[in-house]
């Protein structure tokens, strides 16, 4: 009877690990998902100022899961363009901020 008992209890540890250990997996998979699609924008930003012609530009965007963006294209002696992308986004409740810089020639 007692080891029926232990067995139980040990049992329910085990599953209510589990359960544990899966919501920081989905949190974590979810925290990657985000950071991934700030990565990505702030790329295809960076592919989209350098198909356009050689002038100054800036602007802002808000994107999905609370993204925010700010990209600007400033003029570089040399007939160089640097570009700019500042991709705000939040993971565990803290904003985090990723920031992808180019130079491109005119």
């Amino acid at each position: 009877m007692i080891e029926l008992l232990v067995a139980l209890v040990l049992t329910g540890v085990g599953i209510v690990a589990t359960l544990a250990t899966s919501a920081v997996v989905v949190r974590e998979a979810d925290e990657g998902r985000t950071g991934s699609i700030a990565v990505s924008t702030a790329a295809n930003r960076l592919e989209w100022l350098r198909s356009h012609a050689c002038i100054a530009e800036n602007g802002r965007a808000a994107g999905p899961r609370g993204l925010t963006e700010a990209w600007s294209a400033t003029l570089q002696s040399g007939s160089l363009r640097e570009l700019e992308d500042s991709t705000t986004f939040m993971i565990a409740g803290t904003d985090r901020t990723l920031v992808l810089r180019s130079r491109t020639p005119c």
